[in-house]
């Protein structure tokens, strides 16, 4: 065949088994293969005055008749017997001028023809009638309008089409609705490409080339496709094997295996074990300025073009032999040499040895059978890495130690390897990092950290023993100047009853005795209590209240103490005369008469006894160093975790005791 003639399709007649070859030129090359003959049918020649069927895009076969469709012309039949040409009959009407770019059997009784506009004509040659086909829907979900290419179908399964950009079309026997499957392929997936081969298998799911992307399937999970739920889409690239993402053809043999075409480069993909076979056919080598076509033949073989030249495939005879070498490891280089490796089954290296570049190779070519390296460093990688174009493990800054590397060949399907070949690598341990050295560094440290701990423990011992017998000494000063305190009450308070009860034995001898009997009960309270840190609070609110007594008889009315303690406070606790101290403190620094009385209001605020007095200050007090007030305070340190509150305002001055 002449090298720059170009083919355009190619068919099979059913009846005959003769492979029909379309051309731009408007001629037909038909080949016997049985009797290995050619003829040619000038087309162009048998259509004049009729029209110019010159780029020939399909040719299909009914009752002796080849239908052919060419680019912008009318359908054409040519009568094989006869060896003429006419216009095909089955379109007639407004129909005859239809310029059908591809016709595909749908059943028995009916073929779908169709163009890159609607509508799709479903043709009835029983009664040679016409259905018109169209879209259920005019525009996808991103609003472009669905067009109808690359028309494809298997008889009684369906037909499928290239909807638009990143849809596809789907067409039930019988049905007069174009359902669409919309994907995310093309312009939606930021990758550009567009629709370059389309075909459909025996069980009517649909394949098709992308240009820039890969091949997919569609396969439908129920007959009638009417939506994406209906499918399953599917996608292999070169990541997956295939040679190539820029496929010029693909279609499906009697096995279900897909058969992709990109110049002189394949791939057979087996859709059920997702298994990929890719090789290359020494022709046509720097020749891209064709298309290839495949079709399935007949008799199971596999038909295509490669430029001028048919190539049929024999999908029974391929076998795919392994590579007969097993993988070498030729080298390893280190930072200041290599080393060549040849039958050394161990390799050792120093401390400082330990950034390593293996290399090795295979003397079986990947043409023949695709296939690639793996390996793992035992220690370092768990899993299986397969290796890049350069043939090479590159390891940095290894640990001391042993290592196991383990290379093998695995087939690109990844279902067969080579046996492994190890090398087994020692990299020595520098003294520092021996165990004996690391082993007296470790004593060395324990016993360091053994005495720091025990000196700090002494430390610490004493430290706490000191601050014990300081707090000791702080609570010892503070309860003696509290004591004082108490002791103190003997004298001023003494000097005061008795010049009432001197008062009150002249004026009154009764209340003189009753007197007498409550400063005895005072001192008796005091007494009794002396060695006692706290007293229930229900037994100094009692003592307070023999206290009040007491200093009624000195300012009458000018002198109120009101106590507003609810029960459940009583089994509460605090220091003893703490209240006595505080009524005392205020009776010595405020005027008390009857005209302006001294108030002290005790009542419970946040679990604290409160103690507050209104504010009428004497022009003159007695010498007083808050002696009282500071000792109670830091006896108070002592007794809860809560501090003694002390508040004054203009007109008040209130003490918060926290109970115990």
């Amino acid at each position: 065949m002449d090298n720059n003639w170009h083919i355009t399709c190619m068919t099979q007649n059913p009846y005959n088994g003769e492979w029909w070859i379309g051309s731009r030129e408007g001629k037909i090359y038909v080949h016997d293969p049985v009797s290995d003959t050619s003829r040619v049918i000038d087309i162009l020649k048998l259509a004049k005055g009729q029209g110019e069927p010159g780029f020939i895009v399909d040719i299909d076969f009914h009752d002796g008749l080849a239908l052919i469709c060419s680019i912008n012309q009318p359908t054409f039949q040519y009568d094989i017997k006869s060896n003429s040409m006419s216009r095909f009959y089955g379109l007639t009407g407004k129909y005859r001028d239809m310029k059908t770019r591809v016709i595909t059997p749908e059943t028995d009784s009916t073929y779908i023809l169709g163009n890159n506009y609607l509508p799709i004509l479903r043709w009835n040659f029983r009664n040679n009638s016409i259905q018109e086909i169209r879209f259920h829907k005019a525009e996808d979900p991103d609003g472009l309008t669905y067009s109808a290419g690359w028309l494809n179908g298997t008889k009684d399964h369906g037909s499928w089409m290239a909807a638009q950009n990143s849809s596809a079309g789907h067409i039930h026997p019988g049905d007069s609705i174009i359902h669409t499957v919309d994907m995310k392929i093309g312009m939606k997936t930021g990758k550009g490409g567009y629709f370059n081969s389309l075909g459909v298998d025996k069980d009517g799911n649909m394949f098709f080339s992308y240009i820039s992307q890969g091949l997919f399937q569609v396969k439908k999970l129920k007959p009638k496709v009417e939506s994406a739920e209906d499918v399953e889409i599917r996608f292999w690239d070169t990541s997956n094997g295939l040679h190539s993402e820029n496929l010029q053809s693909s279609a499906s043999d009697r096995d279900g295996n897909i058969w992709c075409a990109s110049f002189n480069r394949f791939s057979v993909l087996n859709p059920e074990t997702n298994s990929i076979f890719s090789f290359k056919i020494n022709l046509s080598e720097s020749n891209s300025f064709y298309y290839n076509y495949f079709i399935p033949l007949q008799n199971g073989h596999m038909l295509t073009n490669i430029k001028g030249n048919l190539v049929e495939f024999f999908p029974e005879r391929m076998v795919r032999e392994f590579p007969g070498d097993n993988p070498l490891i030729s080298s390893v280089k280190l930072p200041d040499k290599t080393i060549y490796i040849s039958n050394q089954k161990e390799l050792v290296l120093r401390p400082e040895e330990n950034f390593i570049s293996i290399r090795f190779g295979c003397l079986s070519m990947t043409e023949y059978y695709p296939y690639t390296f793996q390996y793992r460093l035992e220690g370092v990688n768990n899993d299986w890495v397969e290796s890049g174009m350069n043939s090479e493990a590159v390891y940095s800054n290894l640990p001391s130690g042993k290592y196991l590397f383990r290379l093998q060949i695995v087939s690109k399907d990844q279902n067969r390897q080579s046996e492994e070949k190890q090398l087994s690598i020692i990299i020595l341990t520098p003294f520092y990092k021996s165990w004996w050295f690391i082993t007296t560094l470790i004593l060395i440290a324990l016993g360091t950290l053994y005495y720091g701990i025990q000196a700090r423990v002494q430390n610490l011992r004493n430290i706490n023993m000191l601050r014990s017998k300081a707090q000791l000494l702080e609570k010892e000063k503070t309860a003696v100047m509290y004591e004082n305190l108490r002791q103190h009450l003997n004298p001023h308070f003494l000097f005061n009853s008795l010049t009432s009860l001197s008062s009150l034995i002249r004026i009154d001898p009764k209340q003189a005795g009753d007197f007498l009997d409550k400063m005895s009960k005072v001192y008796r309270y005091i007494l009794r209590n002396k060695d006692n840190e706290t007293v229930p609070l229900i037994e100094e609110l009692k003592f307070v209240d023999l206290y009040n007594q007491l200093q009624k008889t000195r300012f009458g009315d000018g002198l109120i103490i009101r106590t507003e303690i609810p029960e459940e406070y009583y089994h509460r606790k605090i220091a003893p005369v703490t209240l006595q101290n505080l009524v005392e403190n205020a009776i010595k620094h405020n005027v008390s008469d009857e005209e302006s009385p001294l108030i002290i209001h005790m009542y419970i605020e946040d679990d604290y006894l409160v103690v507050s007095n209104n504010l009428q200050r004497k022009n003159f007090v007695e010498t007083s160093n808050k002696q009282g007030q500071n000792s109670m305070v830091s006896l108070y340190r002592f007794l809860s975790p809560r501090p003694v509150k002390i508040t004054e305002t203009d007109t008040a001055y209130t003490v918060y005791i926290p109970l115990i």
